[in-house]
C-alpha cells in the first residue's frame, strides 16, 4: 500500500512538473504571437490573373508594405491592437504585431498593373499576368 501511495505521489509530482512546463511554453507562444506572426493565406488563380487574400486583423493599410523584386512578392507591416479600456485578456487568439509574408512568383506578371485593397481585416492582392504568360488558344482549322 506505501508503494502504491508513493507512486500516486510521484505521478502528480510528474504531472505537475509537466502542467507548469506546459503553461510556461503556452505563455512564451502567447507573448511571441503579439510580437510577430506569419498571416494566413489564400491564393488564387484564374485565365488573366493571381490573386492574393491575407488575413490582417487590427491593421491599418498604412501599416501595409508591398514590394516585388526578383519574382518575389514581399508583404509587410505591423497590425496594433489598441486596448482603448486596458481591458484584461483573459484568451487571445487572434494574431497582432509585426508581420512578414513572401509569395514567389512562378510566372511572370505584369508588374505596373498589381493592385492591392485592404477592407474588413482581408488584403487582396491582384496580380495581372503578363501577357506571356497568359495561355494561348489555338483554334482548330
Amino acid at each position: 500500500m506505501n508503494e502504491l501511495i508513493k507512486l500516486t505521489d510521484n505521478l502528480f509530482r510528474v504531472k505537475n512538473d509537466l502542467d507548469g512546463a506546459l503553461r510556461e511554453i503556452l505563455e512564451r507562444q502567447e507573448n511571441d504571437a503579439e510580437q510577430t506572426f506569419t498571416p494566413q493565406a489564400m491564393t488564387c488563380e484564374s485565365e488573366d490573373e493571381f490573386k492574393i487574400y491575407l488575413s490582417l486583423p487590427f491593421a491599418s493599410k498604412e501599416n501595409i508594405n508591398l514590394s516585388l523584386k526578383e519574382n518575389v512578392l514581399s508583404i509587410e507591416g505591423e497590425s496594433v491592437f489598441k486596448n482603448e479600456k486596458n481591458a484584461e485578456i483573459l484568451r487571445n487568439e487572434i494574431p497582432y504585431g509585426k508581420f512578414f509574408r513572401a509569395f514567389r512568383l512562378t510566372q511572370a506578371v505584369n508588374s505596373s498593373a498589381i493592385k492591392a485593397s485592404y477592407k474588413d481585416g482581408i488584403l487582396e492582392v491582384t496580380l495581372p499576368k503578363a501577357q506571356e504568360a497568359k495561355p494561348n488558344k489555338i483554334n482548330i482549322e
